[in-house]
């Protein structure tokens, strides 16, 4: 092959790989995959389903790659052996970045320096980013351009250790929340039904069973379940008792919708353990039916 076939050939591989960034760092846009798109005009729960989308960790994924193998190809950076592109990682900063406040139990000094990391890490991503959509293709790998490249990559390799060291410790405490969570919600839900804590209850269901399982969430429903159960018998039985020494109509309203609700959560057989357990008062001084034998 002549040297002319050699720059021919190697000119064609230069506006295929331009014309993919430049298509990645489009779709990318319009996937809203931007922190300051992120941070304007989101919701942290619009983001967490933005971010679980299969073509935006795809498009992410590939977008990161190349800019990778580019960086390690030019001689940039020396990839380290224990570090892994683990997509989902990287795309966990923007909800770091974007929300703290919802993503983070706490703020310490470990969360702090990986936000900072993740910040510098997006900013950079983002930086090459608009630098791909400004330049024509196919576009020259130019000094300024390469620096781009490898302020991104860098500090990705910085952020990916310290995330997954971070994930590692906080982990356990992130599925006792997210469960403990689930719990509360399944039982205010449960005493009394709101499609709003519907959807909030699928998504934490989704969440738990991701990182701890079904059986966590299985565990979360029936925890709940025993806990409405006792409290809405908390409060039934004390009207019970009352009905029972000064019969109302307004109590015996009272007690059918409760006992309803109680039906309704634990089944007929919930209403009957209860009622078992309920130690009738003394006779009242009054009673009309009292035996005067």
């Amino acid at each position: 092959m002549s040297a002319r076939e050699d720059r021919a050939n190697m000119f064609v591989r230069r506006c295929l790989r331009a014309r993919r960034l430049r298509t990645l760092a489009t779709q990318i846009g319009e996937l809203g995959l931007t922190t300051a798109h992120m941070v304007a005009h989101m919701q942290f729960e619009e983001v967490t389903v933005l971010l679980r989308r299969p073509e935006v960790i795809q498009t992410a994924k590939a977008f990161m790659e190349i800019l990778v193998n580019m960086a390690i190809g030019f001689a940039l950076v020396s990839r380290p052996e224990d570090i892994q592109l683990h997509t989902r990682q990287i795309l966990s900063a923007y909800m770091l970045v974007g929300f703290p406040q919802h993503a983070l139990q706490t703020i310490g000094p470990m969360e702090q320096e990986l936000i900072t990391l993740g910040t510098t890490m997006l900013d950079s991503l983002e930086a090459v980013r608009a630098s791909i959509l400004t330049r024509p293709i196919p576009f020259i790998m130019d000094a300024s351009f390469l620096r781009l490249v490898k302020s991104f990559v860098l500090a990705m390799f910085a952020y990916i250790p310290r995330f997954a060291e971070w994930h590692g410790m906080d982990f356990p405490r992130m599925v006792m929340r997210v469960q403990n969570t689930l719990r509360v919600v399944l039982v205010a839900n449960l005493m009394e039904p709101d499609p709003e804590r519907e959807d909030q209850i699928e998504r934490l269901s989704g969440i738990l069973a991701r990182h701890a399982g079904q059986q966590a969430v299985d565990e979360a429903k029936q925890t709940a379940l025993a806990v409405a159960i006792q409290h809405m018998g908390e409060m039934i039985i004390p009207v019970i008792q009352q009905q029972w020494v000064t019969p109302t109509f307004e109590l015996a309203e009272q007690v059918a919708q409760m006992s309803a609700s109680l039906v309704r959560v634990g089944g007929q057989e919930a209403l009957e353990n209860l009622i078992n357990t309920i130690e009738p008062p003394g006779e009242p001084a009054d009673a009309p039916f009292r035996d005067e034998a």
